[in-house]
């Protein structure tokens, strides 16, 4: 089984390294590195997810496609790269994810009115994020990191708040797994609405965290993973 991962808004592949250690064995985790960050510091940011973001990705991952049963993780921006890359991945191979974990972040359809912030002045921008958590204050009180990480995470946040799903696509074969965060600003309505857009089950597991329960919770949401590959993998057998 191999787990492809997405980063949030912001992130790196890096945030997912952990995981390789920490996975059960059977499980391949296979962080993706998204333009502009990390290793692929400079290389231009994406137009859009649903576009050449998706196509970028896809290419990232060929390779590994070669017949072996593949889940998708998203969080939060990464959930509508995990859907529209999964969506990809059928149109391209015929097979369908084994599984797909779509974390902190409602449905493409729900939570629309939220006003963008992405267009906001830096002090206002700053203040949004920060409010989210998981990004620490002097990221942007350093000068040198202000400079790298704001056009960052001002792209991240553009992709995430103009994508829209064209809804053509069909439902995913396959079953979902949802995570949220009961203090993060979407509520359990929004993350169970992820249901219309595949044809297997959904399973909400919901945290007593923010936005990024990920991190304060992590072996928790990986005792999750588990148990969804897990559960799906014997069912194959």
């Amino acid at each position: 089984m191999k787990l492809i991962c997405i980063p949030y808004a912001g992130g790196s592949a890096t945030g997912y390294y952990p995981w390789k250690k920490q996975m059960h064995p059977s499980i391949k985790v296979i962080p993706l590195e998204l333009a502009g960050r990390g290793e692929r510091m400079g290389q231009p940011f994406y137009r859009s997810i649903e576009g050449d973001g998706t196509d970028d990705l896809y290419r990232s991952v060929e390779k590994e496609l070669d017949g072996s049963p593949v889940a998708l993780f998203g969080h939060s921006m990464g959930t509508l790269f995990a859907y529209e890359l999964a969506h990809r991945i059928v149109r391209e191979t015929g097979q369908p994810p084994a599984h797909l974990f779509l974390s902190g972040r409602g449905a493409p359809h729900t939570g629309r009115s939220e006003p963008w912030i992405h267009e906001l002045p830096d002090s206002e921008f700053q203040s949004e994020v920060l409010r989210l958590g998981g990004t620490p204050a002097e990221l942007f009180e350093q000068k040198e990191l202000s400079e790298i990480y704001m056009p960052i995470l001002r792209s991240d946040y553009r992709l995430s708040e103009t994508y829209r799903d064209l809804g053509k696509q069909g439902k995913l074969d396959c079953g979902i797994t949802v995570m949220r965060g009961t203090q993060d600003s979407y509520g359990r309505a929004e993350a169970e609405e992820w249901s219309r857009y595949v044809s297997g089950g959904t399973r909400i597991v919901e945290f007593d965290g923010g936005h990024f329960f990920i991190h304060e919770f992590r072996q928790q949401v990986l005792s999750a993973i588990h148990e969804s590959l897990l559960c799906t993998r014997s069912s194959q057998i």
